[in-house]
């Protein structure tokens, strides 16, 4: 997809792919050592709306701390808390390198429009393998693999539970 006689970025342009490709860093960096401060110092961090409606954790559950872990290179834990950290941090990854190559060089490496485009006829195909993921993330949580996931004090996951994973 690369642009060989793409017209220069403009200043207004090159500085917006700079600041998206510092944020992105930024916000990487916070993602890396944010689990680790105490909760009084981050009494607003955003906790999963699923997780707290019903004790039961979303596709993207242990994401933040899979990130972290998979940034300090942790694989094996990464794996452990959330498979989908892998490709959502090397994705991240790549389009902050792009962004800021771009903002260095002052020209565009790709057509991001025509970029979305190719992409779009995947997405379901994504939500999908999404899906099937949550489901085994889910089955790992409620057997036990992973509690810290679950909170079988709610009604709703215990009702889960002892549906699907008590013997009758």
């Amino acid at each position: 997809m690369r642009q060989t006689n793409s017209p220069p970025l403009r200043p207004d342009q090159r500085r917006l792919r700079a600041f998206a490709a510092l944020a992105i860093v930024a916000l990487l960096a916070v993602a890396t050592v944010a689990p680790l401060a105490p909760p009084s110092i981050l009494p607003g961090w955003p906790k999963c709306l699923l997780r707290n409606a019903t004790g039961l954790p979303c596709p993207f559950c242990g994401g933040t701390r899979a990130a972290q872990s998979l940034l300090q290179g942790d694989f094996s834990r990464a794996l452990y808390l959330n498979a989908i950290a892998f490709p959502v941090v090397f994705a991240v990854i790549a389009v902050a390198a792009v962004l800021a190559g771009e903002a260095w060089r002052a020209r565009p490496f790709c057509d991001w429009e025509a970029l979305l485009r190719r992409v779009r006829p995947f997405l379901p195909a994504v939500c999908m393998l999404i899906c099937i993921y949550w489901m085994i993330h889910l089955g790992d949580a409620l057997r036990g693999r992973k509690p810290e996931l679950v909170d079988l004090r709610n009604p709703v996951a215990r009702r889960v539970y002892e549906s699907f994973f008590l013997p009758r």
